[in-house]
C-alpha cells in the first residue's frame, strides 16, 4: 500500500485535531470526537482482505450511531 494525501490527512487529523473517545474490542475501529464542533468521526479499515486492513477511512457518525456501536 502506498501512502497518499488522503492517508496523510487522516493521520494528521487523528493526531492533531481529533480526540479519541473509544474503540471496538478488537481495536480495529476507533471513535474520535472533534472538540470544536462535537461531531463524531470513526476510523475504520474497510478493506479487511488487504494486509493491515488496507487504507484508513475516516467517516462521520451520528451521535446515535456512535452511542450504539461504542456503548457511550
Amino acid at each position: 500500500m502506498v501512502v497518499n494525501e488522503a492517508c496523510e490527512r487522516i493521520r494528521y487529523l487523528i493526531v492533531n485535531a481529533l480526540k479519541k473517545v473509544a474503540s471496538t474490542d478488537d481495536g480495529w475501529d476507533v471513535l474520535y470526537v472533534d472538540p470544536n464542533d462535537s461531531r463524531y468521526w470513526e476510523l475504520i479499515y474497510a478493506e479487511s482482505y488487504m494486509h493491515g486492513g488496507g487504507p484508513p477511512t475516516l467517516r462521520h457518525l451520528s451521535s446515535t450511531a456512535a452511542a450504539e456501536k461504542y456503548n457511550l
